[in-house]
This record gives structure tokens, C-alpha cells and sequence, in this order.
């Protein structure tokens, strides 16, 4: 697709800097809203207060700080598909610059989701502390098992990414039609066309009339 001479995009419109910056908030934003949900969802791992030694993890709490991580990973996937999917409609930002932002904003997005997430652990348990009398049954935060379950969702935006670009049918991506719109036949191609038409009918119509004269 070839840019159509005199014509640029709108730099009002055109604003890589600001579509990215859009990109990011959104995530971030979502990410949190989201994080209050996954942290409303966990369950919490109970242990039992044993005196002079470490508190005792209940054996059928034991797994809830691995479910904890798994939910979130769950839910990161479908949310970075959903931040890589939504960026990809801006066609005309589409490119290495844009998938940055797009793995970068999904990474952040994870990052809101655990700090909220977690900060909602933080008021729905309770902690261990000194105060706790023996043979009480706390329940504690499970947290997130391992950090490496924010990679979930950057890594769900950059396949999406991969393959809507594997299944795009423009060697631009859509980003030339996004920018000067769907490439119009030539006008002069079209003139002349119409011309060569119009000579056509002229020269039939002579040649019937000479017909005429000399059957007359």
C-alpha cells in the first residue's frame, strides 16, 4: 500500500506517544480492579500455634498458597489477550513500538493485579505474631506461590500479538489503510477509459450511417 501524495495523517490523531501512554493506564487500571477480585477469591492457609516451636501448617491448608498462584494465572491469561486484542484495534500504531507497550503494559497490568490482590490478603487474614495464644488456629495470607506468575500475562499479550500478525492479510499489517484509507483506482485510468468508450460509440455510429447513405 502506497501513501497517497499530499496526504499525511492527522498528527492530532496520529499520537504514538499518547496511544501507548493509553495503552499502559488501562492495564494498570484494569490490573487493580482486577487483583481486588483474585484476592477476594483465595483461600487462606491455617496454622496451629504450638508453644516454643514453629506454628504448625494444617496438612488440608497445605496446597491453598499453590491454588492462590494458579488463580492468578488463570486470570492473567485471559487479561493479557485482552490487553494485547484491544491495543491491536489501533491500526494505525500497529508495530514493534506498539507491542512493546502492549507486553510492557500487560506486564504492569500483573504487577497491579498482585499489589492489590495481595493488599486484600493483607485485610481478609490474619498474621502470626507473639500475642497469638498457644494452641489457637490462624489463618494466614496464601500469597502467590512464586513471582514467576506475573509472566503469564506478557507472555499471553506477545502470542496474541504473534499470531494476529501471522493472520493479517497486509504486508503493513492495516496500517497504510488505517493512515490514507483503501487505495482508489487512478482517475486518470478511469478518464481515459471512459473516453475510449465514448470514441467507440462514436465510430459505430459513423460507420452504421455511412451504411445507410450507400444503400441509399
Amino acid at each position: 500500500m502506497s501513501a497517497v501524495p499530499g496526504v499525511s495523517p492527522d498528527p492530532g490523531v496520529y499520537s504514538l506517544p499518547r496511544i501507548v501512554l493509553t495503552v499502559v493506564a488501562s492495564s494498570i487500571v484494569a490490573g487493580a480492579l482486577i487483583g481486588l477480585l483474585w484476592g477476594a477469591l483465595v483461600s487462606g492457609q491455617q496454622f496451629l500455634i504450638a508453644g516454643g516451636q514453629p506454628a504448625v501448617l494444617l496438612p488440608k491448608t497445605e496446597l491453598n498458597r499453590y491454588n492462590a498462584g494458579a488463580i492468578f494465572a488463570c486470570i492473567g491469561v485471559p487479561f493479557g489477550i485482552a490487553v494485547a486484542l484491544a491495543a491491536w484495534q489501533m491500526r494505525r500504531c500497529r508495530g514493534v513500538t506498539l507491542l512493546a507497550a502492549i507486553v510492557g503494559a500487560a506486564a504492569l497490568g500483573a504487577a497491579a493485579m498482585a499489589a492489590t490482590g495481595l493488599g486484600v490478603q493483607v485485610l481478609r487474614f490474619d498474621s502470626i505474631t507473639d500475642a497469638v495464644p498457644v494452641g489457637q488456629v490462624v489463618t494466614t495470607a496464601p500469597g502467590m506461590a512464586t513471582p514467576w506468575m506475573l509472566m503469564f500475562a506478557p507472555l499471553a499479550s506477545a502470542v496474541t500479538i504473534a499470531i494476529a500478525a501471522l493472520l493479517s492479510p497486509h504486508d503493513d499489517l492495516g496500517v497504510g489503510d488505517a493512515l490514507y484509507g483503501p487505495e482508489e483506482p487512478d482517475a486518470e485510468l478511469e478518464g481515459s477509459e471512459t473516453d475510449r468508450a465514448g470514441t467507440d460509440q462514436v465510430g459505430g455510429l459513423s460507420a452504421a450511417n455511412s451504411s445507410v447513405t450507400r444503400n441509399a
